[in-house]
């Protein structure tokens, strides 16, 4: 366990002030992986070789990126945080026992990796998505989303029917993972009301088929990094912390992390 992580290090330690959420764009994956292999444990970074593959870089650079991020945090050296995951398959700390237990979330795709960290909640998801895929992103709406939703990617046009769609698939992975649930979630259990001006950025949720309480929740509007990536956040304060929290997001680039 890192140095500096526990009820003893002091409120302003294990407290932030508000969530966190860093993002890493990179080029070549090989490259980036070599750059941050220094922030992997012994048992991470003695497992790269040629045969590891694109989106298994990308997990151990997401890896490196989390432990930089609490490195920052709460201090220790990145390496010697220690993961695990839950049964339900949400990634998380070991020996996250204290009183303000600190909850994390990483999520990779091709030229990104996102991380997001918040202390006394009880859960966080992150979720970021390449733009410029070839699908039918109004059928797979239709097939997948909550009627209202698919009926509002359907009334997009041209760029803004991926950008609708990727915004919604976002904010339902960031929530799946912050609940601990993954995949085995249906994506039309919280159903999304994106906001209409570009100034508003409250996510109104609902849940009609699951039961859950919109008012534990705060989502980070889904925004861009670069012109190819959109990325959402959840966060779920329960009876704890403060719904009203903004959101610290930081962008990086790797040479920030070598």
């Amino acid at each position: 366990m890192a140095g500096g992580f526990g009820v003893s290090a002091g409120s302003d330690r294990i407290r932030p002030p508000c969530p966190q959420l860093w993002c890493l764009p990179f080029g070549d994956t090989s490259a980036a992986l070599a750059a941050v292999r220094g922030r992997l444990p012994p048992e991470e970074a003695g497992g790269i070789s040629r045969q590891t593959t694109s989106r298994q870089a990308q997990h151990l650079i997401g890896r490196a990126l989390l432990r930089s991020t609490l490195s920052t945090i709460f201090g220790g050296a990145p390496a010697s945080w220690r993961l695990r995951y839950e049964p339900t398959g949400r990634l998380a700390l070991e020996g996250n026992d204290s009183a303000a237990p600190v909850a994390i979330s990483i999520s990779h795709t091709e030229g990104l990796v996102t991380c997001a960290v918040a202390a006394g909640t009880e859960g966080i998801g992150v979720d970021c998505e390449r733009r410029g895929r070839n699908f039918e992103f109004t059928s797979l709406a239709e097939n997948l989303f909550a009627d209202t939703e698919a009926a509002v990617v359907g009334r997009a046009h041209g760029s803004d029917v991926e950008d609708c769609f990727l915004s919604l698939w976002t904010l339902k992975e960031a929530y799946a993972k912050a609940r601990g649930l993954g995949l085995t979630l249906p994506l039309d259990t919280a159903v999304f009301t994106l906001p209409e001006d570009s100034g508003d950025e409250h996510v109104a949720v609902r849940f009609p088929r699951f039961d859950d309480d919109p008012a534990r929740w705060t989502f980070l509007r889904p925004f861009s990094v670069g012109s190819s990536h959109v990325v959402a956040a959840a966060k779920c304060h329960g009876s704890v912390g403060n719904s009203e929290q903004s959101w610290n997001v930081q962008m990086f680039q790797l040479e920030e992390l070598t």
